[in-house]
């Protein structure tokens, strides 16, 4: 993928972009079972957009978009927008989570910094040195087992 179709994905500019079938079923995936600022999806610039740009457009995670996937898809969506609310991509830092394998095609419990529990759920963030700014978003209650 390019920046350039990134950031127009997350301008959301509707003279520039035609979204995806995949884009728009997750966006409603998003919008109606996701803790949050689900309707934040639909402005430009914000995490959850650059979230939903990078999971229907950019991620290959998740090759199906089915009932049977929601949870995953949620997870996944969770961990983006944790990423894009927390990660100052222009700043280089070598203990920047922007460094390691977050937001990688792999499961995100194959993440160096994520621990997993079964089936698949995140249950740990080992993210205490990786340079975060700004807040944890409310997001962040989706990983149900991750607040246990």
């Amino acid at each position: 993928p390019t920046p350039q179709k990134m950031d127009v994905c997350v301008a959301g500019l509707p003279s520039q972009q035609t979204n995806s079938d995949r884009f728009e079923a997750i966006r409603k995936i998003v919008k109606g079972a996701t803790i949050g600022y689900a309707n934040k999806v639909d402005e430009p610039g914000t995490a959850q957009r650059k979230a939903l740009c990078w999971i229907a457009d950019f991620d290959t995670s998740i090759s199906e978009i089915e009932a049977t996937n929601i949870p995953a898809i949620i997870q996944r969506y969770t961990m983006a927008v944790l990423y894009y609310s927390m990660v100052d991509e222009e700043i280089e830092s070598e203990r920047s989570l922007k460094g390691t394998d977050y937001l990688s095609s792999s499961h995100e419990c194959e993440w160096s910094v994520v621990m997993c529990g079964l089936p698949k759920t995140v249950t740990a963030l080992l993210l205490s040195d990786k340079d975060l700014r700004g807040s944890i978003p409310p997001e962040i209650a989706n990983l149900a087992s991750l607040c246990k």
